[in-house]
């Protein structure tokens, strides 16, 4: 018997209800209410999807009586799960845990960080500040989707750092050809959103998206039309990429109704962004 994948789990009513009870339990024996045991019940729920939002309060009532005692991987697993489960939490007091301590996670720790903050639309001035300088220093370190998680958290919150941007461009443009697609696009939207420009950043986007485009989920076409059409970029060769993957993407037109809604939606979306970036490359040439 095949195991089941962690979405397949999910959908299994019978396991559900068995974390659930399971969860309560854990809570229940736990009695020296240890940071590591609350940090991974929050997290084994928000994993499985499972919206107990009763139990993460009472867990997180429980977490505040020991904030000094959590390690900071600890806090931002409590709060990478906040975001996941869109549950209300103490925010502030949380973030609060990790001031002066952002520097000791490993660059996965600070792009899931980063990640939470944005989702949760945490805005303490000082946090943003430390995110910021100490993403900057582990961005080296940082793989494509930690790279791609953390500019899209940026360009949520609107913190628009040259010097964080500028890092990420160098190595985005370097790197561009080893990175997961919708790490690609996810990217190219960051910086689109705050409106930084970076010319060789974009061009090796381009290449890379040209080159994948049949692979490439309608989101993540349209996300990158977007971003070019934005920052008013013009690039006939993904034009022509886009429009051979919408191509494609109309042939699937036979395929089951419940299975093309998606595509469809996210090709008007293509469609529209073909429209603004023709304009745009218009306009950049009759400047010219």
């Amino acid at each position: 018997m095949k195991p089941k994948r962690l979405h397949e789990v999910k959908g299994d009513e019978r396991l559900r209800a068995l974390a659930s009870k399971a969860t309560r339990e854990l809570v229940k024996w736990d009695k020296l209410k240890k940071p590591q045991t609350m940090s991974k019940i929050v997290w084994a729920m928000a994993k499985l999807d499972l919206r107990l939002h009763k139990l993460v309060a009472k867990v997180t009532d429980e977490a505040l009586q020991k904030l000094p005692e959590f390690e900071p991987q600890q806090l931002v697993n409590m709060m990478w799960s906040y975001a996941t489960l869109r549950s209300d939490a103490p925010l502030s007091d949380m973030a609060g845990g990790l001031r002066g301590r952002v520097s000791s996670l490993a660059p996965l720790g600070r792009a899931n960080l980063c990640w939470a903050v944005a989702k949760l639309q945490v805005r303490e001035e000082w946090l943003l500040r430390e995110l910021v300088q100490e993403c900057q220093s582990a961005i080296p370190e940082m793989n494509g989707q930690n790279l791609a998680n953390t500019s899209w958290a940026l360009a949520t919150l609107r913190v628009a750092d040259d010097r964080f941007f500028e890092s990420v461009a160098k190595v985005v443009a370097a790197q561009c050809g080893e990175f997961a697609q919708q790490n690609i696009s996810n990217t190219a939207w960051a910086f689109a959103k705050l409106q930084i420009k970076r010319p060789d950043m974009m061009a090796a986007i381009s290449r890379c998206v040209q080159q994948r485009a049949a692979e490439m989920p309608p989101q993540g076409i349209a996300n990158t039309a977007w971003s070019f059409a934005t920052l008013n970029i013009r690039d006939d060769g993904l034009m022509w990429g886009v429009q051979a993957a919408l191509v494609v993407f109309f042939a699937e037109v036979f395929c089951p109704l419940q299975h093309f809604m998606t595509p469809l939606a996210a090709l008007v979306s293509i469609s529209l962004c073909c429209v603004a970036l023709h304009s745009a490359c218009n306009s950049v040439a009759a400047s010219r």
